[in-house]
């Protein structure tokens, strides 16, 4: 019996030593499990604040996001909610600030228009102003987002605008002209007419704006190659049988 003690409490003690290995096994793998579940969940909720921002303008304080994303024609913004407070009477913008809107999977409001004309009129919006690149060619594009988006201050500005008034001038004009001047008696006739220039009242020369005497061949041609983006083609020049100058211009497509 007492030969048998030393052999027994070996055992036991093997058997107390592999129970807390496998304890300690146990509690790293727990440790390890519960570490793994903490950072999905904190990345869960990461994605979950993210989507919430995006989606419904709210932060995890319940306050309202000052940040807001808008994805227009597949081009990303980002911007202040405050850029459209300014504007919460219009109600495409009070949608906008409402989350009554349509929203991409990552949370971004979607606007189905030209995503780089949207860049102007979000400047329009900041600042109040129309900036624009020089030279800028996309009207008809941006009228058409003023009257999309009912601005009416950013359609004005763009009607008032000396560069649209001057293209739209221009789309109204003939392709080719022609101006017949008489050496002698400086008699000017232009053909066909041509938007705000006649000829003058006393038979001499051509009147622009209804104030400007234009009273040498010279003072008109330069009028029509400065003002209305006509280029000279041909000059001929008097004649024994045609005692008239005439000057052939024409526009390039250009200047259309």
């Amino acid at each position: 019996m007492l030969e048998l003690l030393p052999w027994s409490n070996h055992h036991v003690s093997q058997s107390l030593f592999k129970r807390k290995i496998d304890h300690h096994i146990l509690c790293s793998l727990c440790s390890s499990h519960l570490s793994s579940y903490s950072r999905r969940r904190t990345q869960m909720s990461l994605s979950a604040m993210g989507w919430l921002q995006n989606s419904l303008g709210l932060d995890v304080t319940g306050e309202w996001s000052q940040i807001m994303n808008i994805n227009v024609g597949g081009v990303a913004y980002t911007c202040l909610r405050k850029t459209f407070l300014k504007h919460k009477d219009n109600p495409i913008f009070d949608a906008l600030l409402k989350g009554n809107v349509r929203r991409s999977d990552d949370g971004s409001v979607v606007i189905d228009r030209d995503g780089m004309m949207f860049r102007h009129v979000l400047n329009f919006l900041r600042s109040g102003r129309l900036l624009l690149p020089d030279p800028f060619e996309e009207w008809d594009l941006l009228l058409d987002d003023a009257r999309f988006y009912l601005l009416k201050d950013l359609e004005e500005a763009i009607q008032q605008s000396y560069e649209y008034q001057q293209r739209t001038f221009r789309k109204s004009l003939p392709q080719a002209v022609c101006v017949s001047w008489s050496e002698a008696t400086n008699a000017a006739a232009v053909a066909p007419p041509l938007p705000a220039l006649q000829a003058h009242g006393t038979g001499s020369g051509l009147l622009y704006q209804g104030s400007q005497h234009l009273a040498t061949l010279d003072d008109a041609v330069a009028t029509l190659l400065s003002v209305y983006g006509y280029a000279v083609q041909h000059w001929r020049e008097p004649s024994p049988g045609n005692p008239r100058h005439s000057v052939f211009l024409t526009l390039s497509s250009g200047q259309r």
